[in-house]
């Protein structure tokens, strides 16, 4: 589904989704679209250059899951964050800060890297 709209640093406001579980993975699409609808966002269920923000799977909502989109992500300076960024968004009826939402720790115990990639793709723009 790809709706056009919101604009977010001079860039359109893009999402994908990172999950595994099929139910879940269906809960979080229906959540999706209304985020869409609502805040005007892309929504890819591939990775794209143009993605803003990746949608990671996590573990006890603390540590997420190497997915490939989720890696792609990192190394391309995006937001990853947890699916609470999303629900805080839908909820609040537009886009909120991601910095508390930021995925900090993935499930190998390694910790910041999405942070760090973000930051050094800032500082290279």
């Amino acid at each position: 589904m790809e709706m056009n709209g919101k604009m977010i640093a001079g860039k359109p406001l893009y999402v994908a989704l990172a999950q595994r579980k099929e139910v879940r993975r269906a809960r979080l699409q229906f959540m999706m679209v209304d985020f869409a609808r609502t805040n005007g966002a892309l929504v890819s269920k591939y990775w794209k250059d143009n993605v803003t923000h990746e949608i990671a799977a996590t573990v006890a909502n603390v540590a997420f899951t190497r997915t490939l989109k989720v890696l792609m992500a990192i190394l391309n300076g995006k937001w990853v964050v947890t699916m609470e960024w999303l629900m805080a968004c839908v909820d609040a009826g537009r886009v909120v800060n991601e910095e508390p939402y930021e995925v900090r720790l993935d499930t190998h115990g390694c910790s910041g890297g999405p942070t760090a990639g973000r930051l050094r793709a800032l500082s290279n723009e």
